[in-house]
């Protein structure tokens, strides 16, 4: 069977183990984007920010807090995987759970410019992600009003908790 089709590639004038070597080049690359979780894409995108001095480690700190935060799960799963019924679940989830909407929109802003920024992220030539789950929040604001008060003790504890343990 393998030779009949390596014989009808040749009588079309194309050479098998070129067309193999590509098929096994593809097959590789797609396995290594397969491999890509949320924390490599936020460590990919973040990391390269802070080497340009765009941001700083508190800032970067900060972001992944709250990421952390409203989706603790995702961290190690395939960017891939994150469909557009997980994030609007987590997000409603989140916001009926703790009632910190402006935290829920830190999140969907934080991961919708991670996600745009994966599309243009390319393993071989092809994108890291084909498309932006968030786009289905599309319609929530991230405009969040300035906070009047003080942090909750479990939020202070959290902080102090990430800054120990990053």
């Amino acid at each position: 069977e393998r030779a009949s089709s390596y014989r009808k590639l040749c009588d079309d004038g194309i050479d098998p183990r070129a067309t193999e070597a590509k098929a096994k080049e593809q097959e590789k690359v797609q396995d290594e984007i397969a491999k890509v979780t949320l924390r490599d894409a936020f460590d990919h995108e973040y990391d390269a920010l802070l080497k340009l001095g765009r941001i700083t480690q508190k800032t970067r700190d900060q972001y992944y807090f709250v990421i952390k935060a409203v989706s603790p799960d995702w961290w190690a799963i395939s960017i891939r995987s994150i469909t557009e019924e997980m994030v609007e679940h987590q997000f409603d989830n989140y916001v009926n759970q703790t009632g910190r909407e402006a935290q829920a929109k830190s999140w969907k802003g934080l991961l919708d410019r991670l996600f745009k920024s994966c599309r243009l992220w390319k393993i071989g030539k092809e994108p890291v992600l084909l498309s932006n789950p968030m786009d289905v929040l599309a319609k929530i604001s991230t405009a969040t009003s300035k906070r009047q008060g003080f942090l909750f003790p479990d939020e202070i504890i959290k902080v102090i908790d990430t800054y120990w343990n990053h």
